[in-house]
């Protein structure tokens, strides 16, 4: 079976939280070190990654993906 994104998560063990609303929207949210920075997934018909800046003050990059197996070579380059 290949690896799924959640999957991929909890064999890292990292920390995340899955939401899901009724229109099918799914946020996988990966607190980072800090309280403060996050990195947020929004899965509606593609992937939306929320990735926060280095830079005080600066709004986080979005980038956005197609599929699920492009999020996961995003995230975990070195896989």
């Amino acid at each position: 079976m290949k690896p799924t994104l959640i999957s991929k998560l909890m064999e890292k063990q990292i920390h995340f939280t899955v939401e899901s609303d009724t229109k099918g929207e799914e946020v996988i949210t990966i607190p980072l070190n800090d309280d403060i920075a996050e990195i947020e997934i929004v899965k509606i018909s593609d992937y939306k990654v929320s990735m926060p800046s280095t830079r005080p003050f600066t709004p986080p990059t979005v980038t956005t993906f197609q599929t699920e197996q492009e999020v996961m070579e995003f995230l975990f380059k070195e896989d």
